[in-house]
């Protein structure tokens, strides 16, 4: 028979953690399998009998060995650990509980720490009684005034206890139906526990409190008496030489949810909150913000708003107001926003129609102010844009004084606040438009679109125009600066109905607030703008920040308006060909560089919602800037012009591929025989251009590409249209030699567009063109390659009709007497060409290079 005298001796001379583990495992396994009748818990308990006061160890007024006691009782507690949760039987869990809970009353100094812990134990075990749980909690409270004196590490583990029971679904149903709404049992807690000041103790006790607010029924009185041991402690901080694990934020928000776990304390904590805010100067930005956050939780978790919230609503709205008005810390501001945002969201009906009026009726003479325009605006979006029943309420009277007000400035800077609160509040309607709404919300919401549609004509328009006059000042820079984005997000705008569900289930996001004529006046105001960044036009201050919105702008109008990008290019174009006729070179390239990255932009670096409608502008784009380049090639225009242009086209197909890649197609796509001829047939403009002949269009090949296509699909497409345009630009770049000087056989040279150009230019040409190739190549993965024998275009240069891979001769011929079949190609300007498809071959596709040659 196990001799746990024994086991508890040794685990109490133990001096190391690994001795003290396996004696409590041997412990345990001796419980759970000795034979009942040797009556193993019993003699398990009573092995600690001599550490245990009146054990009979001590001489009589000597000193206890506190130590010994405590790792004699912890013997006990550490056995728990590892004993299964069902080998205890009901007996046995109330003896160890009286055990342990004895403890608390007759040993205060070694006893707690391990009674505490071996309690927590137990009460997860099988056999443990719900009744069991209030015991306990009484045996807790027995400490009293030496609860204080423990030390912070016993109390937590108290603490911990005290949850763990709250927590048990059997504890806590008995402790309600023991003491119902008087709670008597937290009243012992509180006058145990209301003193503590450590910070991890206190994060424990707070979730005690919060869990017992939240999740017990209790009297006001009850509540209101726990709503008094938390108060006191708010605001909450850290000492700086603090050596605890927890953030001040941690401790922050723990107390926060006190505030905020019950809504019967709605008429304490607000006034209370609020009185402290008021404090004015005297209050700290922490503690300010400290004070918004307590708010808006409580705002955001109380239930019943209508009587926890709404009858506090205008005096959270007259005490914060002022934090936005007057204040200067835009941490502080930002908080009272959100505040007031979470109070609008929680009103509903009568409350929330009060609440807006108030707000509107409070900040809108402040429009009229220079000084207070923007903090009334920002007052208002806060509110209005919180959901779509505030906007509804709020949106036509505030855009109606904005206009009055946009009438009559009081100066530049009062016109710029005005529009930036109208293009916030467009953003507003933009995003509330796609917000579920019942029927009824949502025609209030469709009720007001007539509010919307005639604001470019009457706010927007003019100081739109300031930004493209030729002698725009500073001010008038500034004003349309701060225009150009409500103007661009009012192409945006829809109607709200255009969210009902068509038969399909689809929604119709095509659909546009304003007429399409609209739409394109905004689109040729916003790029009047932009045509200023070109040569020709002075730089002014502000001017370029103009420009970089006035393209966002633009970008984002296109995407939702797709057909205002054609005219851009086609505009873009004109003036670049102008330019080119008119023999300035120096003036042409940076015309060509400055609308040709920005067409590239504009049309390709983010997808519509119909990827199509991107794809579309690509085509049309690079349609277009590679008809320039080859009438330039023709005409022979300077070859800065020609890298100029190649380079525009780059940027459109880098451009494009990033905005596929950035929706995570998928790469994998099977590759047709003869890819390219089928390009060809599907877009006969693009074969035009390189003069080659047009095969009859292919209906199969168009159906790949339906309006519907993913952006797998579209990216499939573009990768194959991209590597037909490299290829009609080595066609261009190269001629066919019948018989070479030294091998004798066919060869390439450069075409004769290079024949006047100097070579460094040429060169520089050559370049760009190959590393298109080389990029779109790159593109294809090694699957693809095999398909495409890509490795063949390094050879060929995409004129396999003429150079073969492997080039046969007869036997009799020999490479010395000749020299080798491809040293036009190793040696000679060609090899620019063929370097940037060899860059781009997987390792399979230069393996198949090598051994053809």
């Amino acid at each position: 028979m196990a001799d746990f005298r024994q086991w508890a001796l040794e685990f109490v001379l133990a001096d190391n953690e690994g001795q003290q583990t396996a004696i409590a495992k041997k412990a345990a396994n001796e419980i759970q399998t000795a034979a009942a009748n040797t009556n193993p818990v019993a003699r398990w308990v009573e092995a600690v009998q001599p550490w245990m006061p009146g054990g009979g160890n001590e001489a009589e007024n000597e000193t206890p060995d506190w130590t010994a006691r405590a790792k004699a009782l912890e013997f006990l507690s550490r056995t728990l650990d590892f004993l299964s949760n069902d080998i205890l039987k009901p007996s046995q869990v109330k003896l160890l509980v009286s055990f342990f809970g004895a403890m608390f009353e007759v040993d205060h100094k070694a006893g707690i720490m391990p009674s505490a812990s071996a309690l927590s134990r137990i009460v997860a075990m099988k056999s443990f009684q719900r009744h069991m749980g209030h015991d306990i909690i009484q045996k807790v409270c027995s400490l009293k005034d030496d609860f204080p004196r423990q030390v912070s590490k016993t109390r937590l583990e108290i603490y911990e206890l005290i949850r763990l029971l709250m927590t048990t679904p059997g504890v806590a149903s008995d402790l309600q139906n023991t003491h119902g709404s008087s709670s008597g049992f937290m009243l012992d807690l509180i006058q145990l526990c209301r003193s503590e000041r450590d910070p991890e103790c206190l994060m424990m006790w707070f979730d005690i409190l919060r869990l017992f607010m939240s999740e017990y029924t209790v009297s006001q009185d009850v509540l209101e008496e726990v709503y008094g041991v938390f108060k006191p402690y708010f605001p909450i901080s850290l000492p700086r030489a603090s050596q605890v694990a927890i953030t001040p934020e941690e401790l922050k928000l723990q107390l926060r949810k006190c505030f905020s776990a019950n809504h019967l304390l709605a008429d304490k904590v607000f006034p209370f909150l609020l009185g402290k805010l008021d404090q004015g100067d005297a209050v700290t930005v922490n503690v300010k913000l400290d004070i918004l956050k307590t708010m808006q939780a409580c705002l955001d978790e109380y239930s019943h708003p209508q009587k926890a919230i709404a009858p506090y609503a205008n005096q959270i709205w007259g005490s914060l107001k002022y934090e936005v008005r007057n204040g200067e810390i835009e941490d502080t501001i930002w908080g009272t926003l959100e505040v007031l945002k979470s109070l609008t969201r929680r009103l509903a009906g009568d409350s929330l129609r009060d609440y807006t009026l108030s707000v509107t009726r409070d900040c809108v003479p402040d429009l009229a102010t220079t000084m207070y325009a923007s903090s009334a605006g920002r007052l208002m979006v806060s509110v209005l844009s919180s959901k779509p029943s505030a906007f509804v309420l709020m949106a036509a009277p505030v855009i109606t004084h904005i206009k009055e007000n946009l009438r009559h400035p009081k100066a530049p800077v009062h016109t710029q606040d005005l529009l930036k609160v109208l293009h916030i509040i467009l953003e507003t309607r933009f995003l509330l438009v796609d917000t579920n709404m019942a029927a009824e919300d949502r025609e209030d919401f469709a009720a007001i679109d007539g509010f919307f549609k005639s604001l470019y004509q009457d706010t927007f328009k003019n100081p739109v125009s300031l930004g493209s006059k030729p002698d725009a000042s500073y001010d008038d820079i500034k004003v349309a600066t701060q225009a150009v984005p409500g103007a661009g997000v009012l192409v945006c705008q829809r109607p709200s109905k255009s969210l009902d569900l068509s038969n399909n289930g689809a929604s119709d996001i095509s659909q546009r607030l304003l007429p399409e004529s609209t739409c394109s006046e905004i689109c040729s105001s916003l790029f009047a703008i932009l045509k200023k960044s070109g040569p020709g036009y002075p730089r002014s201050s502000g001017g370029d920040e103009l420009i970089n919105d006035a393209a966002q702008a633009l970008q984002r109008a296109i995407r939702y308006f797709p057909r205002g990008f054609d005219g851009l290019v086609d505009e873009s174009l004109s003036i670049i060909r102008s330019s080119r006729q008119n023999g300035n070179v120096p003036d042409t390239v940076e015309t060509i560089k400055t609308l040709g990255g920005l067409v590239a932009y504009l049309g390709s670096s983010e997808l519509p919602f119909t990827p199509r409608d991107g794809f579309d502008h690509f085509i049309y784009s690079i349609r277009a800037f590679l008809s320039e380049l080859f009438d330039s090639l023709e005409s022979k225009s300077d070859p800065e012009i020609w890298c100029a242009l190649v380079a525009t086209i780059q940027s459109t197909i880098r451009y494009f591929n990033d905005a596929c890649l950035a929706k995570n197609p998928d790469k994998e796509f099977s590759v047709e025989d003869e890819p390219l001829q089928k390009i060809g047939s599907a877009y006969p403009a693009l074969s035009l251009l390189g003069g080659e002949t047009v095969t009859e269009s292919s209906p199969e090949y168009h159906s790949q590409v339906p309006q519907s296509a993913s952006v797998a699909e579209i990216r499939s497409e573009f990768l194959l249209v991209t590597l037909f345009i490299a290829r009609q630009l080595y066609r261009r770049a190269t001629k066919v030699v019948d018989t070479h000087p030294q091998t004798g056989k066919q060869a390439l040279s450069l075409s004769d567009d290079f024949a006047n150009v100097d070579e460094v230019s040429g060169h520089q040409y050559l370049h760009l063109i190959s590393t298109l190739a080389g990029f779109v190549i790159h593109e294809f993965s090694e699957t693809q390659q095999t398909s495409l024998k890509a490795e063949s275009f390094a050879i060929s240069l995409f004129r396999d009709e003429s150079i073969r891979v492997p080039q046969t001769a007869p036997e009799t011929q020999s490479s010395l007497e000749n020299g080798s079949s491809w040293s036009w190609l190793a040696s000679e300007a060609p090899n620019v060409l063929a370097f940037g498809i060899l860059q781009a071959l997987q390792p399979s596709a230069v393996s198949r290079l090598v051994r053809s040659l």
